[in-house]
């Protein structure tokens, strides 16, 4: 079987066009949730902070993994120690500045942030590998697309797996 660039790139937006979050789309009105979600000012800080946060631990991200690049580290080992540090400074800033969560154990609430960012985690390393070091695409600008996807699926596993208060609110 030949691999060529537009199988994996057929392959790749397959998977993420199929990913649950995306599946809201799919509905007659699909904009009446988007606009739905501005009608609501306690959803748009909450969206804010998580976006800023998210925005913020990006640019540590991209930054260290920059700085990595420049030592004598390959391009994988600097992903791999960029993203490790990165869930540690994301734990931080969303458990301070966006999620509410009754879990008195914070360390166990680190190690399911740590778990949910797992799936992240793989992702981002297996297609790094695949359009970085397989197929020669620019490291920065793979990496940075692959933020954005990470982002988002970032936030959907911390609200629903990681994040849990007893009045179902988990938002600051």
């Amino acid at each position: 079987m030949k691999i060529t660039m537009d199988s994996v790139l057929g392959k790749f937006f397959e998977f993420i066009t199929n990913l649950s979050i995306f599946k809201f789309f799919d509905e007659k009105e699909p904009f009446q949730k988007i606009t739905g979600l501005f009608k609501d000012k306690e959803k748009i800080v909450h969206l804010t902070k998580y976006l800023i946060c998210g925005v913020l631990t990006t640019i540590f991200c991209l930054a260290l993994f920059y700085l990595l690049l420049q030592t004598p580290l390959n391009e994988n080992v600097s992903n791999f120690i960029s993203i490790v540090l990165s869930i540690v400074v994301a734990y931080f800033l969303n458990s301070e500045y966006v999620f509410v969560s009754d879990e008195k154990n914070k360390f166990k609430e680190f190690l399911k942030f740590s778990a949910a960012r797992a799936s992240t985690f793989v992702f981002d390393m297996v297609v790094f590998f695949i359009f970085a070091s397989l197929l020669g695409f620019n490291e920065m600008l793979v990496k940075t697309i692959i933020q954005i996807v990470v982002i988002i699926l970032n936030y959907v596993f911390s609200k629903l797996f990681v994040f849990k208060a007893k009045d179902g609110k988990n938002t600051k």
